[in-house]
């Protein structure tokens, strides 16, 4: 069986890459089509076609002529070629396309976009507000259509809330963005040492963009789910308080390294991250409280989580909660900034290493027995066989 990954973003993206994987094992040929600007490592991305589509962006997505018609035929002409026997179709922008051409397919919605625009819309001015607001109205449009017809993958329980009621799709299926077993194999026996200070890591390039800055309502529309700057203050007040502390931080190419941040930078294979979440003691995901939050399932917690690092968690990750259960840090959403500082201060305080060492075993066991793609491969192949 031949199938197609068709992605509007482009790769590297893992979840997108742990599904191709995965069908790859099972036998199957697989063929990327999209923008291409590398790979995570997670596989050896070679047993994969790639077909690169360049330029497809807002204006595509929107239908805007003749863009949309320059990448759509673009598309077509490759999957002519391919004969897919089934398209996975990541976003509704690819679902459109594909749904077009008249090829069989499954949607994966991984963004739910149209949830993410309506919050705080209100906010915005002019031009902003109107592209927004045009590309909310494409994206409910797109949704509707495809939900109608084809079988759809979502990664949160609000995604297929919204699918089977609101739309009414009887083909629905969660598949959440869990790492593979062997990702983290090469750092599992890494560990802080002793005598090392108590070690947080975050991965993203959102700190030296905000902690100089003002946020306007426009940055805090595009950004609502990744505000990170009232973690750095709390993180700032603890080490003025507790200096037996530091903040690594991994992908952010603009952030220099001062007081107790040190930072890495971008690392071009997503599977090299391990090392460094291997050295620390817990990982972050504290983004200021958002309903966007609902919507997402977050990577970087699970790899966290394949090690056994414990993760202080913002309340609003709802799935991701539940998911981890009683081995987070929750930040109460309803107390936000000063849930931040307490925990943070009250984990330093209490730091002891062998206990720890305890806790974060019996976290990798339970990560490598329930939030690992392969408790999910049977959903996959699963909503493969519907469609």
């Amino acid at each position: 069986m031949r199938i197609a990954f068709i992605y509007d973003y482009g790769l590297p993206n893992p979840w997108i890459e742990r599904a191709m994987y995965t069908l790859i094992k099972k036998g199957y040929e697989v063929h990327y089509i999209g923008q291409y600007r590398g790979h995570t490592g997670i596989f050896n991305i070679s047993k994969i076609v790639i077909h690169n589509i360049d330029r497809w962006d807002y204006k595509v997505n929107a239908k805007i002529q003749p863009y949309y018609y320059w990448v759509k035929r673009k598309v077509g002409k490759v999957l002519k070629n391919i004969r897919p026997d089934i398209i996975f179709a990541v976003n509704v922008y690819s679902g459109i396309i594909a749904h077009e051409l008249g090829y069989p397919l499954i949607l994966v919605d991984l963004e739910f976009n149209s949830f993410k625009r309506v919050f705080g819309l209100g906010t915005l001015k002019n031009y902003i507000k109107y592209r927004k607001m045009f590309m909310l109205i494409k994206d409910l449009e797109y949704e509707t259509i495809l939900a109608e017809k084809y079988p759809v993958i979502v990664v949160t329980k609000i995604g297929y809330i919204y699918y089977k009621y609101h739309l009414g799709s009887n083909k629905v299926t969660i598949l959440k963005a869990y790492p593979l077993k062997s990702e983290g194999q090469k750092a599992k026996s890494l560990l802080p040492s002793p005598k090392d200070k108590v070690t947080f890591i975050f991965i993203g390039k959102e700190i030296s963009d905000q902690i100089n800055r003002t946020l306007d309502s426009t940055y805090k529309y595009v950004f609502n789910a990744r505000i990170i700057k009232p973690t750095i203050d709390a993180l700032y007040k603890v080490f003025k308080k507790e200096r037996n502390m530091r903040l690594l931080v991994v992908g952010d190419s603009n952030l220099k390294s001062k007081d107790f941040i040190e930072s890495i930078g971008y690392l071009k294979y997503h599977v090299d991250i391990y090392e460094y979440i291997a050295k620390s003691h817990f990982g972050l995901c504290t983004y200021q409280p958002s309903l966007v939050h609902l919507r997402g399932s977050i990577n970087r917690v699970y790899m966290f989580t394949l090690l056994g690092l414990p993760v202080f968690l913002t309340s609003t990750y709802i799935d991701v909660v539940d998911d981890i259960r009683d081995h987070a840090i929750i930040i109460d959403s309803c107390n936000y900034e000063k849930d931040l500082y307490t925990k943070f201060l009250e984990t330093i305080e209490s730091f002891e290493y062998d206990e720890y060492i305890k806790i974060r075993e019996r976290l990798r066991k339970y990560a490598m027995n329930n939030l690992v793609l392969e408790v999910q491969e049977h959903l996959l192949l699963g909503i493969l066989s519907k469609a």
